[in-house]
């Protein structure tokens, strides 16, 4: 079965669970509706687009962003994408490539710092599927005490009912949990 790369939900914008409202997931600031790289559409996005996505994302009361774009996925931005979500985000925000070394810890720390201060952060990725279910299911393991997979079910379930597509490979989140010190 071919997957859609149509998103149901504007930014594939959700939180995590039901019962976890501080940590919200999207899909990239100029992806309204389209998840996954397409050559025709991931070069020159506007800075109106980006614009568009801060309107969404602080309309359900996030204050702090935790971007996980790659170098390349950065360079389909017209203007740095770090410099403007910094400006729109000054209570924090912070690119980490996922795959980076020590991304993890540095990912959960983010997190935790958000909540510390009692602000809502939104973890995005391209698609707001892979890399963001991943991290939202890394939360509610480390935070919340679920197993990997109870984690891996809430977060693509309730992802499902709100009309966003999550993804978690359980054993990619193990792996992910143990790297963060929360094994």
């Amino acid at each position: 079965m071919a997957q859609s790369c149509k998103a149901a939900t504007d930014f594939n914008l959700a939180p995590t669970a039901e019962d976890e409202q501080e940590v919200w997931g999207a899909a990239r600031p100029g992806a309204r509706q389209q998840r996954c790289y397409d050559d025709a559409v991931a070069v020159n996005v506007t800075p109106a687009e980006v614009e568009e996505w801060v309107g969404a994302v602080k309309a359900v009361g996030v204050s702090r962003v935790v971007s996980m774009l790659s170098d390349s996925e950065l360079a389909t931005y017209e203007q740095p994408l770090p410099a403007a979500l910094a400006a729109a985000f000054p209570q924090g925000y912070v690119n980490v490539d996922a795959k980076a070394p020590g991304a993890a810890a540095e990912i959960m720390a983010a997190l935790r710092a958000a909540r510390a201060a009692g602000d809502r952060v939104l973890v995005h990725c391209w698609g707001g599927g892979g890399r963001t279910g991943l991290v939202q299911a890394a939360w509610l393991c480390a935070e919340r005490g679920f197993s990997p997979e109870a984690a891996a079910e809430a977060v693509t379930a309730y992802g499902a009912a709100r009309g966003c597509s999550r993804r978690v490979d359980v054993a990619a989140l193990r792996d992910f949990v143990a790297a963060a010190g929360k094994a």
